[in-house]
C-alpha cells in the first residue's frame, strides 16, 4: 500500500523555505553592515586638507571632524565657546572653504577643494549642519569612523557645545 505525501512533503517545504528566507535575508542585511562599515575610512593623502598656508597633517590618534557653515554665525560661535579636550582635537571643516586662524590650541580650521568637501559629505553621509563625526586612527593617514554622525540641533547651539 502506498502512502500519500502531500500533506508531509508541503510542510517539510514551507519549513525550508522559511529558514532559507530567513536565511537569505540575514546574509543580505550582514553583508550591506559589513560593506557599510568599509567605506567609512578616510585616507588624509587622498583627501587632502588645508590649513592655514600648508597641508594638515594628522598628528593626534582621534579626531572630531565638525562640519559647519561659516556663513552662519551661531554655528561658528558654538565652536568658539566649545571646550576642547587635548586627546581629541576638533578639524572644523568649513563649506564655504575660508581659511581662519585657529582661536584655540585644539581647534583646527581646515578648508579643501569642492569635490574633497563633496567627498566627506558623501562618505559620512551628511545631510545637515553643522555636523559631527568622530575618527580614530589605524594607520598613518588613514582614519576609521569611531560614532556615528550626529547633526546638532538649533536648539543646542544656543545652549552647551561639544
Amino acid at each position: 500500500m502506498i502512502k500519500p505525501l502531500g500533506r508531509a512533503c508541503a510542510s517539510r517545504l514551507s519549513i525550508l523555505s522559511t529558514f532559507f528566507a530567513v536565511f537569505f535575508v540575514a546574509c543580505a542585511y550582514f553583508y550591506f553592515q559589513y560593506s557599510y562599515t568599509k567605506l567609512v575610512n578616510v585616507n588624509f593623502d587622498e583627501w587632502v586638507l588645508y590649513q592655514g598656508e600648508g597641508i594638515f597633517t594628522p598628528s593626534s590618534d582621534r579626531y572630531t571632524l565638525y562640519f559647519y557653515n561659516s556663513q552662519s554665525k551661531e554655528q561658528k560661535e558654538w565652536l568658539e565657546r566649545a571646550s576642547i579636550p587635548s586627546e581629541k582635537p576638533v578639524v572644523a571643516i568649513d563649506i564655504y572653504q575660508y581659511k581662519e586662524p585657529s582661536t584655540q590650541e585644539n581647534l583646527i580650521f581646515a578648508s579643501a577643494g569642492i569635490n574633497t568637501i563633496l567627498h566627506y559629505i558623501h562618505r559620512f553621509k551628511i545631510t545637515e549642519l553643522p555636523a559631527v563625526v568622530e575618527i580614530e586612527r589605524k594607520s598613518v593617514h588613514l582614519y576609521h569612523q569611531s560614532a556615528k554622525t550626529r547633526v546638532i540641533p538649533a536648539r543646542l547651539l544656543k545652549e552647551r557645545p561639544l
